[in-house]
């Protein structure tokens, strides 16, 4: 059976959209380099987008429809892109961070996962969200 370590999901996702260097990076410079590139070539992409939703602030002002969803999309974006910045900006550590992370969660002992897993209290939560899941208009076809 294959085992995933912890995090390597988040991990693969943060490396897709170009804020962390995967692993198969660091073993060259050409790659690195090219990763370098490929890194600010997205924080540059990024930001004609949040300039265009400035601009639709200015666009749309008086409907407030849709200036509440704008305003809520470009908090949200806004947000997004300082924590790439941020991350993108202080690699070394995020990464020492995420190893560090990984190291703790790997010397979880599995009986406890297991107990986690096994709980009755866990199983009423999943069980509930579930059902929420399954009664939400949202979902029905």
């Amino acid at each position: 059976m294959f085992r995933m370590e912890p995090l390597s999901f988040n991990l693969r996702l943060l490396a897709l959209s170009g804020i962390v260097e995967p692993p198969c990076v660091s073993e060259s410079h050409w790659k690195r380099s090219l990763f370098s590139l490929y890194m600010m070539a997205l924080v540059l992409v990024y930001i004609p987008v949040l300039l265009g939703e400035l601009l639709a602030l200015y666009h749309f002002w008086g409907d407030l429809v849709v200036i509440t969803n704008n305003v809520f999309t470009l908090v949200g974006n806004v947000t997004f892109y300082g924590e790439a910045l941020y991350i993108v900006s202080r690699r070394k550590d995020f990464q020492g961070l995420v190893q560090e992370l990984q190291d703790m969660l790997a010397q979880v002992p599995r009986f406890v996962q297991h107990l986690v897993m096994n709980s009755d209290q866990y199983k009423a939560y999943t069980d509930y969200e579930r059902q929420l899941a399954m009664n939400s208009d949202q979902y029905k076809v």
